[in-house]
């Protein structure tokens, strides 16, 4: 929405569409969107995405959406353009493949071995988007990364070289570097975890910065 918002303007103007026209709606289900995010750091995130024009629907689950148009309950809302944004579900291919999936990620045991639907083991790890890995404290599943799907490339490698060499398998512990949401070009709000679990809380520009490294680090580490 930030990035849409940034560019309305131009958009607006390439294809003469007077701005006092365009309108951008958000629905969330969840009375606290965002909520993964400190409290305040929401806050401060909901009022830079207002100021910017775009109009909350807090607690507004979407129960059908048609050619131009998107209900909410009983209530209709016209619009020209729809983006669907509500969530993620790995590949149709999981769930008639044998494995114990949810939504449509395999299952894995905590060292990231694949869980057939009977229960038992292929000899197979899993890592990336289309892999299920419970958090343990929560018990809710890891969102999809790319520092999740790194941490698994690693744990996965050291898993089968040592059960090539007649060894166990090694638990998978998830190591989260933080949370980092641009705001446009220019702006963003970040949640720092140390290794002490305490977190280092920043806003503004600066985050354009690290955004930046943490895209290199990352790209870096692929190759």
């Amino acid at each position: 929405m930030a990035a849409l918002m940034y560019q309305l303007p131009g958009l607006a103007k390439q294809f003469g569409v007077p701005s006092g026209r365009i309108e951008v709606h958000c629905f969330a289900s969840n009375p606290k969107p965002l909520y993964r995010f400190d409290p305040k750091f929401t806050e401060w995130i909901m009022e830079d995405l207002r100021g910017s024009g775009v109009i909350f629907h807090p607690s507004s689950r979407v129960t059908r959406v048609e050619p131009g148009t998107v209900f909410v309950g009983d209530q209709a809302f016209r619009a020209n353009t729809i983006v669907w944004a509500a969530g993620i579900r790995g590949s149709g291919v999981v769930p008639v493949s044998g494995y114990a999936q949810k939504f449509n990620r395999v299952i894995v045991r905590d060292d990231l071995s694949a869980v057939e639907a009977d229960g038992g083991w292929p000899r197979e790890f899993v890592i990336g988007d289309v892999s299920a890995v419970p958090n343990p404290q929560t018990g809710r599943v890891y969102p999809a990364s790319a520092q999740l799907a790194i941490q698994q490339a690693d744990c996965a490698a050291a898993n089968v070289i040592s059960l090539l060499n007649g060894g166990r398998t090694f638990r998978f512990v998830f190591k989260p570097y933080g949370t980092i949401l641009p705001l446009g070009p220019h702006s963003g709000v970040a949640q720092l975890e140390d290794s002490n679990g305490n977190y280092t809380r920043l806003k503004g520009a600066k985050v354009r910065l690290l955004i930046s490294r943490m895209n290199k680090y990352f790209r870096d580490s692929i190759v």
